[in-house]
């Protein structure tokens, strides 16, 4: 369900952008690939209690402290 829905969004996404120019309408799609999310800590923590290597999680937030992007962080870039 979760590949089916994400892709769904993507065709969404491209038809509206597609179909809508002649109207004036923009889409566009904020895609934030491996945020840290409880559904990847948690495949990352069944990984690596089974000795596999854990799932990479995207670096690309600007603040040393805190590595992981956040799916807070971007609830608030998109709205500004």
């Amino acid at each position: 369900p979760y590949t089916m829905s994400k892709h769904a969004i993507t065709g969404l996404t491209r038809t509206l952008s597609l179909d809508g120019r002649r109207f004036g309408i923009a889409c566009g799609q904020i895609d934030i690939g491996n945020a840290e999310t409880p559904m990847v800590a948690n495949l990352n923590a069944r990984l690596e209690a089974d000795g596999k290597p854990a799932v990479p999680v995207m670096d690309v937030t600007c603040s040393p402290l805190s590595p992981l992007i956040l799916v807070s962080s971007v609830q608030v870039l998109v709205l500004l």
